[in-house]
């Protein structure tokens, strides 16, 4: 397992880090795979007390071993109260290709924005790949450095604005296993998957973690 600390020397100054083979039972992220590609209800907004619920249980053994019971540092007990769970995949069936990537995005709470025009962002972003085992080509993460104003030109002025070429952007590439935590002030999309497994798609489990409830 990459330590946390060996992962925030690389990348802190951007809240970035990286920490691959971060969970030890392989069981359990495969649990998780198959149940992303059946699209099986992981879309939830929990809090401690939810976990604790026998319906969770799975849910609270990836949690404990991500950020409760572990060594993450960034692990606060006053501020990781609520955790935001869902899965993503984009898959052909025919060409088991990637038929786009994430949009450019910044995760918030989406009702509130969409009423107020004000953003309220997750205390931390952060995301396991579930699989496939092997490696793909393409479906790599970038994360915006510039944080909520590159967002916001982005909003005003579109694709224009996306250079990934340029030094703000931090390309994280796929590989089974991987957990990646960062600010979730900063915005990112995800590259389209060029190839992959015969069957076997590009799927991640986005857990956003929060110190407050929702609108949604």
């Amino acid at each position: 397992r990459t330590s946390y600390s060996n992962a925030m020397i690389k990348k802190m100054k951007n809240f970035i880090s990286i920490v691959d083979d971060a969970v030890q039972d392989s069981k359990l992220l495969d649990t998780f795979y198959k149940k992303s590609l059946e699209k099986e209800g992981l879309e939830s907004f929990l809090s401690l007390r939810d976990l604790g619920l026998e319906a969770n249980k799975l849910k609270k053994r990836l949690i404990n071993e991500l950020w409760i019971n572990g060594d993450n540092p960034f692990y606060k007990k006053d501020k990781c109260l609520f955790f935001e769970i869902w899965s993503n995949f984009y898959h052909d069936s025919c060409t088991h290709q990637s038929v786009k990537g994430l949009p450019y995005h910044l995760d918030k709470d989406e009702i509130f924005y969409n009423h107020t025009g004000e953003i309220k962002s997750p205390v931390y972003a952060s995301l396991i790949y579930l699989g496939p085992k092997q490696q793909i080509s393409g479906g790599d993460l970038y994360i915006n450095t510039k944080g909520i104003s590159h967002y916001l030109d982005y909003e005003q002025n579109g694709p224009k604005t996306i250079n990934l070429n340029s030094p703000e952007w931090v390309k994280i590439e796929f590989k089974y296993n991987r957990f990646i935590i960062f600010d979730a002030r900063l915005p990112h999309l995800v590259s389209p998957v060029i190839t992959s497994p015969s069957g076997s798609p590009r799927s991640a489990l986005a857990i956003n973690v929060w110190d407050k409830e929702i609108a949604g």
